[in-house]
């Protein structure tokens, strides 16, 4: 399947979650720059900042701020698999698994229950994938990661968007119902800490072939470099259910989203209802899925995206410049959605 889906062989590979010994360490001791153990090719366009992922699947390099490099792996911002047979029995198929090898203690129900080297890492920047081969999945699941960067071309090249195509291949001998789920914990503010404020506004949304989530920043953070929109968003095929959760509390452990998607590889419909505003108390986030079915030995690809639109890059010294792409989409940072 790496053929099928295009891994190129010069592509840097390791299995998936596997470490160093030893340890990386940063090569300078300023505190501004922790880049943290793991790494793995990022997302965000030129002057856009951006958000590393690692080859433990988890988003954990943040380089949203000028200067400021972060390491924060966030348990609640992954992609998470669900399997059952299509008549609706149990048995092994019938599960839904967390597609990281992390084991995070603020998530307890969470499936986290992907082991080290079950799959392959691979780089070869701007593109990253994620070969998920386990013996206990009656899939294959194969994703590919990038931004656009594309030579001669600095409007495109400069978006802070990432996209991710999910090609999963039923290789058992029934039909299966599968639901790819990408959650997304709101980032806005956190610098700050005003994430856990509340006030952030989440809306599932349905407009023009595309579905989703869009998550505005906390109250406290409007008018400063922290303020902004992010956007989860899934294209409306024929075959592909979209569904959604535009809010969740982190703080709970968010329980409930884990076991509505958990039953049926299903969210809650996008029927346009209006805006919800986050409590305060704890950090929340959105999610969005797409659940399919599959005949066996038929494979399907489902792309998901997301974007931020967080317009102001804000230097030590206080001054601020918007970032290149507000160039072609304005400085409102309220255009998340329209990136696309």
């Amino acid at each position: 399947m790496r053929a099928d889906v295009g891994i190129p062989a010069a592509a840097w590979s390791r299995p998936l979650g596997e470490g160093y010994e030893p340890e990386p360490r940063p090569r300078v001791d300023q505190p501004l720059i922790d880049d943290g153990p793991w790494a793995g090719a990022p997302i965000g366009g030129m002057g856009a900042g951006s958000i590393g992922r690692t080859q433990r699947g988890d988003f954990a390099r943040w380089h949203l701020d000028v200067g400021r490099h972060r390491f924060e792996s966030i348990a609640a911002s992954q992609f998470s698999l669900f399997v059952a047979r299509a008549d609706g029995s149990g048995g092994r198929a019938s599960r839904a698994h967390v597609l990281s090898t992390i084991r995070p203690p603020e998530l307890p129900s969470w499936g986290f229950d992907l082991p080290v080297g079950a799959g392959t890492y691979h780089a070869l920047y701007p593109y990253a994938w994620y070969d998920v081969d386990w013996a206990e999945l009656p899939v294959r699941v194969v994703q590919r990661q990038f931004s656009p960067v594309i030579a001669h071309n600095y409007r495109e090249s400069s978006l802070p968007v990432g996209v991710f195509e999910t090609t999963i291949e039923n290789r058992s001998d029934e039909p299966l119902t599968v639901g790819l789920m990408f959650s997304w914990q709101n980032m806005l503010g956190r610098a700050g800490g005003l994430d856990v404020g509340g006030g952030q506004r989440h809306e599932a949304v349905r407009r023009g072939g595309l579905a989703g989530v869009v998550m505005s920043g906390p109250g406290a953070a409007a008018g400063t470099a922290g303020d902004g929109t992010f956007a989860l968003l899934g294209v409306e095929e024929r075959g592909v259910e979209l569904s959604a959760t535009p809010l969740f509390e982190v703080a709970d452990g968010a329980a409930g989203l884990w076991s509505d998607f958990a039953t049926d590889g299903r969210l809650s419909p996008i029927d346009g209802s209006g805006a919800t505003d986050a409590p305060s108390g704890g950090p929340v986030g959105g999610a969005i899925a797409a659940t399919i079915s599959l005949a066996p030995g038929e494979s399907r690809t489902i792309p998901f995206v997301l974007a931020w639109d967080v317009p102001q890059a804000q230097f030590a010294t206080g001054t601020r410049w918007h970032r290149r792409y507000t160039a072609f989409h304005g400085t409102s940072g309220r255009n998340a959605w329209a990136l696309l």
